[in-house]
């Protein structure tokens, strides 16, 4: 999480709640990002710092809100996740295709080596028709 989304997300709080609470941020970006332009020579350095991220693993509090009614930080927590689903299909589609390069590299390779080959293809196959059949009827 970058400096420049923990300061929007703050910023969009501040307004939903108008000001009657307390905000707390948990998680501070403390870790800098270095990048060197294209095209530049070997040696030299890292490069300068282009900007700061905080590392935020699952599970972890990255905000609190105090003294805030019920429904007015419902509004706001609702606000945050709106913004935020966006990025959730991307999210989707990059997990399933590291599950698939997973199967592809793993699993398979090493029923491959018992003599399973046609069987283990098939049925990879099938469970990939299946799955993609049972998303395409649930799909909401």
């Amino acid at each position: 999480m970058t400096a420049r989304q923990i300061e929007a997300a703050r910023i969009s709080m501040t307004r939903h709640v108008k000001r009657s609470g307390k905000i707390w941020i948990r998680v501070f970006p403390d870790k800098p990002v270095s990048k060197k332009p294209a095209e530049t020579r070997m040696g030299k350095g890292k490069g300068a710092p282009e900007f700061w991220v905080a590392v935020v693993r699952p599970g972890r509090i990255i905000f609190e809100l105090e003294g805030v009614p019920e429904p007015i930080a419902a509004i706001a927590g609702f606000a945050l996740v709106s913004l935020v689903s966006q990025l959730f299909p991307v999210a989707a589609g990059f997990a399933a295709g590291t599950m698939i390069a997973v199967i592809f590299r793993e699993m398979i390779p090493q029923s491959h080596g018992h003599g399973y080959a046609d069987e283990a293809t098939l049925t990879f196959l099938a469970g990939f028709a299946i799955m993609l059949f049972v998303d395409t009827a649930l799909a909401v």
